[in-house]
């Protein structure tokens, strides 16, 4: 292998593929990250078994080749170079010599037939989606996957595909969020697929960066699954994230949406989320962060208390005044969250209950995007 590429590009991309790599791995070549030149092209790839980022790069290739070498400390190397220089990259046995005018360094390899390919899985596309509406559904769904792994399929991000919608759903055993998407070509048969949510936040940070924007040529994330439904692909630019999709059957959540609903309120976002700051400087303190929303007239009043610590109250007023007086505990960090991705400059809450989920509606996306959120007990 012999080859000269840019130093910007190459240090990019490396950051890029870097990212799902594991430091400490049974498997020692999955530290690595795989490089293969070829017809002009350069290839890394960095995975860790779960997740694959594949990016590709123009380069002068005048001797084609293969090799692994160690993820960490390739890439710190190369983010200390001169971005606006050339950077040559040779292979001779075991030994990738990296470089430039001034500096030369060189790494031990490990043999490519080791490292493990996701490529040779055969994929179907299934539909287009605009780098602008893929970055909304996953700010408004994926904080509210499960943490932790008691139940794996709960950590995933469920996409449902029928006709001309795909639906979006993440939960926890405390809270909800669903996202309808209009999809511009029907799909020809209903199917569905649990995603990881951490090869959500992959592809996120590749449309996000600047590097691998300016290089696209179209702002949109292509979505395949594989033919054997174990694999979901992800295409945008140069970049493409694969990932192992989640088993298990995902719970029947359709029936636990309410319908119907005793108060229906608007809120005004910040004057909300100000009081709740405030609030919370006492929840915070407590075991269950319970915050106590009381709404009544034309105000909703915020209440902490914690009796060996103190009290607080706020009060934020309403769009409009409540028939009905309604009291209703949340907790606080689950609170925050959901108002915080809220980008309206109001929010509706509708509840049924002290102890039936609430949803919150953001009305700019109300035939859309939905979040339940399950509450406290009023007294402990």
């Amino acid at each position: 292998m012999k080859i000269n590429v840019s130093a910007e590009a190459l240090a990019s991309f490396v950051n890029i593929v870097s990212r799902a790599v594991k430091p400490k791995s049974n498997l020692p070549v999955l530290g690595n990250i795989y490089i293969e030149a070829s017809d002009n092209t350069l290839k890394l790839i960095g995975t860790d078994l779960e997740v694959q980022i594949v990016a590709q790069l123009n380069a002068k290739v005048q001797k084609t080749g293969k090799a692994t070498v160690n993820a960490s400390l390739f890439s710190q190397y190369l983010n200390t170079l001169d971005k606006t220089r050339e950077v040559e990259l040779s292979l001779e046995k075991n030994t990738l010599r990296v470089s430039t005018n001034s500096s030369k360094a060189e790494f031990a390899t490990r043999d490519p037939s080791d490292f493990p390919l996701f490529e040779s899985v055969t994929y179907e596309k299934v539909f287009d989606i605009s780098v602008d509406d893929f970055i909304q559904i996953s700010d408004k769904v994926l904080f509210s996957v499960a943490k932790d792994d008691i139940r794996p399929i709960l950590t995933g991000v469920n996409i449902e595909l029928d006709k001309d919608l795909a639906t979006f759903v993440t939960l926890d055993t405390f809270r909800l969020s669903k996202f309808d998407y209009k999809l511009e070509k029907p799909v020809a048969k209903a199917k569905s697929m649990v995603v990881p949510s951490v090869a959500f936040d992959h592809v996120l940070r590749v449309v996000r960066d600047s590097f691998v924007s300016a290089l696209a040529d179209s702002e949109v994330v292509g979505i395949s699954l594989a033919k054997n439904n174990n694999f979901a692909k992800f295409n945008y630019g140069n970049v493409v994230v694969y990932s192992r999709l989640l088993e298990g059957e995902y719970p029947k959540y359709k029936q636990i949406i309410p319908s119907e609903f005793s108060l229906v309120v608007n809120i005004p976002k910040e004057d909300f989320l100000k009081a709740l700051k405030r609030v919370g400087v006492f929840a915070q303190n407590a075991i269950s962060q319970k915050v106590v929303l009381t709404f009544k007239d034309a105000s909703v009043k915020l209440e902490s208390n914690i009796p060996e610590l103190g009290s607080v109250t706020e009060e934020v007023p309403l769009e409009s005044p409540v028939k009905k007086e309604f009291k209703i505990a949340f907790q606080l960090r689950f609170l925050s969250e959901v108002i915080g991705i809220i980008s309206d400059p109001s929010f509706e809450f509708r509840g049924i209950s002290s102890t039936a989920a609430a949803m919150f509606i953001q009305p700019s996306l109300a035939d859309k995007y939905l979040h339940l959120l399950m509450p406290l007990k009023l007294e402990e």
